[in-house]
């Protein structure tokens, strides 16, 4: 499972870095998400 977050979290950072040099306005937006993400992985 480790192994499997791991790379989970590099593909998210390019995805980051890809939208953020697309539109640096969806940095706000990203953060949000990543913020949602680990509240549910805390419930869980």
């Amino acid at each position: 499972m480790k192994i499997n977050v791991n790379l989970l979290s590099k593909v998210e950072e390019k995805l980051e870095d890809k939208l953020e040099s697309e539109n640096p306005n969806m940095d706000l937006e990203v953060s949000i998400y990543e913020d949602d993400d680990k509240k549910k992985s805390k419930k869980r």
